[in-house]
């Protein structure tokens, strides 16, 4: 019987593939200036907050596609089985980070937007405007902006939660799970 198809550039079952290693280097260039100049817009009522808020959106619509390819892939392709060293409990734990962070990213895509054109507002893109296509509706723009600061907050906690774990890899464990993202699995030949 033949196996079923693979998705072109999927993971290795031994680690991940370069299109993982680069969708996830790419998402962090992408999101740590989101982050730092969204926060910077959280004292409204200056002209440079308004250049600021321009600047966030400018580089999320750019993104938006990568981000939700990221997302996807990651859903789509789970994760590749853990390394011998490792724990159970801690690949679980780091799983389920990973997934609340994708989860985070998609309902800042979705929030996002909505957020700003149910605020009555255009999306601006460098010097273009995206128009809203919903009509104005205060109470909802508010809220959406709620969740989207919360879930900020998320995104950076995860990171935060990420980043320290991968300390703990390279100093404690010394497993070996830092270069799976940095050089990509070779695939087996299955021979």
């Amino acid at each position: 019987m033949a196996a079923p198809p693979t998705l072109l550039g999927a993971d290795p079952a031994a680690g991940y593939g370069w299109v993982s290693i680069v969708l996830h280097w790419a998402t962090v260039a992408v999101l740590l200036p989101l982050w730092f100049v969204g926060y910077a817009t959280s004292h409204p009522g200056s002209e440079s907050v308004l250049k600021l808020i321009h600047t966030h959106t400018t580089i999320a619509v750019c993104a938006y596609a990568l981000l939700w390819l990221r997302v996807l892939w990651r859903f789509r392709l789970g994760h590749p089985a853990p390394l011998r060293r490792q724990r159970r409990w801690s690949v679980r734990l780091g799983q389920a980070i990973h997934y609340l962070l994708l989860l985070a990213i998609a309902v800042m895509l979705v929030s996002g937007p909505l957020m700003v054109w149910t605020g009555g507002d255009a999306i601006h893109v460098f010097s273009a405007a995206i128009p809203s296509p919903l009509p104005k509706l205060p109470q909802l723009s508010a809220g959406l902006l709620a969740v989207h600061r919360a879930t900020s907050r998320i995104i950076m906690l995860a990171i935060l939660v990420h980043v320290c774990a991968v300390l703990k890899h390279v100093a404690f464990d010394h497993d070996g799970t830092l270069g799976r993202m940095l050089i990509a699995a070779r695939r087996s030949s299955g021979r």
